[in-house]
């Protein structure tokens, strides 16, 4: 159907004709609708001066179907209605959760068009349409490694896709270098623009950054902080807590030396009857806290700058703080954040 990943609902035949050209060969190679606008700009000699996510098929009209590069495609689908918001279910398979369990469906088919993988309301499936081109057959326990691949792409293209492109400044003493930001016991980075998605409180959140804490006191740091809408903060006993809204999450900070990953994450969706809020702490990628909240999040003004070390007391290292507007619930998708945060810097040794 229309909102399904599955055969009948994203692949049917494609025709072109090119008045004036030759009748173009019969391909069969995996294309999308993406694929439209770049196509007709070659055909019509145009030249496009941004980039975008389709490719030129003007090659496949003269017969040329190696041109074409192989490309995975992903689709999703948020469903933001109550009856769709369901416990993180773990996949039989990779003994994982997924990256966006609550409320979205998400699919995938790889460069050959042979394995689709389809999440459905809690219900993933894996086809083989090289052996069963009508999608009708279930794979998934056959090929676990297949699916974990496709599910290793999906978070990656997720990724990528809700980054909030957010720019950060560094004054005071710290220092930021792209990537890395360094502090002393004095100065702050701030993360501005793009105010509404930036701000936890208008759908889906999630705030991921590498931690290493110089000489880990037991003196209460801050962490991150914006005004109004919430607070990271190590209290006078080492917790690391989490102040957003109402609510107070908290994590014990580990004893081990090092970087660590620190994953916020919120959802507040309006709903008729009563809001849906919910809010995740993570360390290391592991859950400490995951809380329902009664009341959406209204911050007074937000255009205020999410601020890293906003009290000047903070020391140590913080490494590649993003944003991103999608909620990440599922233990995977905290893993991975996790694991990217704290990889060695550009030339720095592992």
């Amino acid at each position: 159907g229309k909102t399904q990943f599955f055969e009948g609902g994203t692949r049917v035949p494609f025709l072109m004709r090119v008045p004036g050209e030759a009748t173009p060969p019969r391909v069969d190679q995996v294309v999308s609708s993406l694929d439209l606008y770049p196509t007709l700009a070659a055909l019509a000699g145009a030249e496009l001066r941004e980039t975008v996510d389709g490719v030129d098929l003007s090659p496949l009209l003269r017969g040329d179907d190696g041109s074409i590069p192989g490309r995975t495609l992903f689709w999703e689908n948020r469903r933001y209605v109550l009856s769709s918001l369901r416990e993180v279910r773990p996949s039989p398979v990779i003994g994982a959760t997924s990256p966006i369990d609550h409320g979205t469906d998400y699919g995938a088919i790889d460069e050959t068009g042979r394995w689709r993988y389809a999440y459905e309301v809690g219900t993933e499936s894996l086809l083989d349409l090289e052996a069963d081109a009508t999608g009708s057959t279930n794979v998934l326990r056959e090929h676990p490694e297949r699916v974990a691949e496709l599910v290793a792409r999906i978070e990656a293209w997720a990724f990528e896709t809700e980054s909030i492109p957010v720019r950060i400044d560094a004054s005071g003493g710290a220092s930021w270098d792209g990537e890395v930001a360094r502090f002393n016991g004095a100065g702050r980075i701030e993360m501005s623009g793009w105010d509404v998605l930036r701000t936890p409180g208008g759908g889906s959140w999630a705030l991921s950054l590498g931690v290493e804490r110089k000489g880990a006191s037991l003196a209460a740091e801050p962490l991150v902080a914006q005004l109004g809408a919430f607070s990271l903060f190590w209290d006078d006993t080492g917790k690391l807590k989490w102040r957003i809204g109402e609510e107070l999450l908290e994590a014990d900070w580990p004893t081990s030396e090092g970087c660590h990953g620190v994953l916020v994450t919120a959802i507040h969706e309006r709903r008729r009857r009563a809001p849906h809020v919910l809010y995740g702490l993570f360390v290391d990628g592991a859950p400490a806290t995951i809380r329902r909240g009664s009341e959406l999040l209204d911050p007074p003004d937000i255009g205020e700058p999410t601020v890293i070390g906003s009290g000047g007391a903070l020391h140590g290292r913080i490494l590649r703080p993003v944003i991103l507007n999608t909620p990440l619930l599922g233990s995977t998708a905290a893993k991975r954040l996790a694991e990217e945060a704290c990889a060695p810097p550009r030339g720095e040794a592992i």
